[in-house]
């Protein structure tokens, strides 16, 4: 008699896998900063931004086992307010199972300092580009120098 085995993994608690993706996205931080960045309990309680200790940015963690452009749009509409309200620069982090982070900031904040781009645009604070690591640690540096 032939079975077919499957592995069973263990069911996640979203909220443990929020926060295990939080932590994650601290340690990444820190190595781009050079500051140890921890969670920002606060924003369980009241709806806040995740990680909220990194002056002018305001960061939001997303993990889902399958990120739907739906689900990336209401992602940046938060991330968005929360940014606004903290008046800082939106930055989110997100990431589907078994892939790498994805940060995505506003368009406005890589290119304000170009020619072609005019402040008074607000349509370029909204626009969201996504990249990697290595591309957020070169435009995180970048707003650190002014």
């Amino acid at each position: 008699m032939n079975q077919h085995r499957h592995k069973r993994h263990p069911r996640i608690n979203s909220r443990n896998k929020g926060a295990s993706g939080e932590r994650e996205v601290c340690k990444i931080l820190s190595g781009i900063t050079g500051v140890e960045i921890k969670r920002s309990l606060e924003s369980v309680r009241t709806g806040g931004a995740d990680i909220t200790c990194i002056p002018g940015i305001s960061v939001e963690v997303k993990r889902k086992k399958e990120v739907l452009p739906s689900d990336m749009t209401s992602f940046w509409k938060q991330c968005l307010s929360q940014a606004e309200t903290e008046n800082c620069k939106p930055v989110l982090f997100t990431k589907e199972d078994r892939r790498n982070w994805v940060i995505t900031v506003s368009l406005g904040d890589v290119i304000r300092k170009s020619v072609f781009i005019d402040d008074s645009v607000s349509e370029w604070k909204s626009l969201p580009i996504g990249m990697d690591i290595q591309a957020f640690k070169i435009i995180y540096g970048r707003w650190q120098n002014g």
